[in-house]
């Protein structure tokens, strides 16, 4: 694996997003200042993308979204997720076995915007599946 140091820039569809992603986030919370109210994000969000199925993710999100959250966490499975508990492992493997991946996660957020998903989404996830997309 590269060092921190020795990674290359982000692909520019990835820089893109990334800024595309924080000036949503940031007149998104931006209004809500403006409205003097916090932001509200869901304890728990769904989980890892493709939990409890890859059919699942999608209405969850959008659930949350009617639900009044402000922005959503989705989780971007990983294969060995050793800082997280056994419920979060679990989940992750299961995910993984569905097929779900990086990518798959990110195709699944736009599709979920297709759909209507107006509020800001953050992806949490390890480092290691990011580095491995813009390393190989």
């Amino acid at each position: 694996m590269a060092s921190l140091s020795r990674a290359r820039p982000l692909p520019l569809s990835l820089a893109h997003t990334r800024a595309l992603s924080l000036s949503r986030s940031r007149t998104h919370s931006d209004a809500l200042c403006h409205q003097r109210r916090c932001c509200w994000r869901p304890p728990a969000g769904p989980g890892p993308a493709g939990y409890p199925s890859l059919e699942a993710t999608i209405p969850a999100l959008l659930a949350l979204q009617e639900g009044g959250a402000d922005i959503i966490e989705v989780g971007v499975p990983f294969s060995d997720p050793q800082a997280d508990g056994a419920t979060i492992q679990a989940a992750n493997v299961r995910a993984i076995a569905q097929g779900m991946s990086l990518k798959k996660t990110v195709e699944t957020v736009a599709a979920a915007r297709a759909a209507g998903l107006k509020v800001p989404v953050i992806l949490m996830g390890y480092l290691n599946p990011l580095l491995a997309c813009v390393t190989a």
